[in-house]
């Protein structure tokens, strides 16, 4: 729980925030999770005090002090995992604060404990949005430790299925019957694919960037701020699927986004031939809208001079994502042109490519 929710007596007093306009109601958004997970054992607290009540007519103070300290215990419990993940995101080098402040961080699936928090949503999520949720995550699902990316369908009967059976309440059971639902028609729809006897024919794609499979997720959802919500599936395509894009609307300086990618070459975090060729990248999928509100397109040779010249680079406090990739000093950058600009990069190991 936040520092804004404090425990009182078996009571949670909540504060209300507006939900972050780039959140999608079937993101696995670990802070949501947990606030609603904490609603939801007080709601069975009150549910069962009342029944109680209901039944015996009269209260009982001892039997009522029992509950409320074993739900407190939930209560508590809920915090310390808040605790433990903001601690291990911490030792990854990822700083949560002001994503604990805003309550809001979606996790990429690549992380191990995706399954776990997956669970969760699927025990807190209306129950006959579960299918719609479980397809919504199949989709965007790029495989970590637990299962890779094209075994979404047993991570979900053998890892996730396992943690829901747990924590279920005994009146709910019918969350373990939408899930399996949804895994047979799946299971079944592969096995249609597999025997049809249609050969999948795709034409040869030509990529430009590329970078850590993992890392692209982890891009991908830090750059949501910077777009409309209704731009977050074609983000998704340029950014973790590598398809070609365009009209992809910054929503900010394009001094700073053009400086964020330079920082993420001489970070090594991605990997292109040459500063050209990352500009044009940058130019045709990205755009800006003017103070008119008119769609514009981003100038060459601004990008290109951002991209080759220190001098154009925004001052601190105007760079974006430093979290992802830090400033480093121009002396000290290691990245340098090829001398033969003609030559294609060569596919590295383990890498998706844009």
């Amino acid at each position: 729980m936040s520092t804004d929710e404090e425990f009182d007596r078996g009571k949670l007093k909540r504060k209300i925030w507006k939900l972050p306009p780039s959140r999608h109601v079937y993101d696995i958004d670990v802070f949501h999770i947990i606030d609603e997970a904490g609603h939801k054992i007080l709601h069975r607290q009150n549910e069962e005090e009342e029944a109680k009540y209901t039944t015996l007519r009269q209260h009982n103070e001892e039997e009522e002090m029992e509950v409320a300290s074993i739900y407190f215990m939930m209560l508590r419990s809920i915090k310390e995992k808040e605790e433990s993940f903001v601690n291990d995101m911490a030792k990854k080098g990822i700083d949560l604060t002001e994503n604990r402040k805003n309550r809001k961080y979606i996790l990429p699936s690549s992380e191990n404990i995706y399954a776990e928090y997956l669970a969760w949503k699927l025990l807190l999520i209306d129950v006959y949005k579960i299918e719609a949720l479980l397809s919504y995550q199949c989709v965007r699902y790029l495989g970590n430790d637990v299962a890779d990316k094209d075994h979404f369908n047993e991570l979900i009967e053998y890892v996730v299925y396992d943690h829901v059976e747990r924590m279920v309440s005994a009146n709910e059971h019918v969350r373990l019957e939408k899930i399996m639902n949804w895994v047979e028609r799946n299971r079944q729809f592969m096995i249609d694919k597999a025997y049809s006897g249609e050969e999948k024919k795709t034409a040869p794609e030509v990529r430009i960037i590329t970078m850590n499979a993992q890392f692209s997720t982890i891009l991908y959802e830090n750059l949501q701020r910077y777009f409309s919500e209704q731009q977050h599936d074609i983000l998704f395509k340029a950014i973790v699927k590598g398809e070609n894009v365009n009209g992809l609307c910054f929503n900010g300086n394009v001094n700073a986004l053009a400086e964020f990618f330079k920082r993420l070459r001489y970070n090594e975090k991605i990997e292109v031939k040459t500063n050209d060729i990352l500009s044009q990248w940058i130019t045709g999928v990205f755009c800006v809208r003017s103070k008119k509100g008119i769609l514009t397109n981003l100038n060459p040779e601004t990008v290109l001079n951002v991209l080759k010249k220190t001098q154009n680079e925004p001052s601190k406090g105007k760079r974006i994502l430093e979290n992802l990739a830090g400033y480093i000093l121009p002396e000290k950058r290691t990245v340098k042109e090829p001398e033969d600009k003609s030559s294609t990069p060569a596919l590295p190991p383990g890498k998706s490519q844009l």
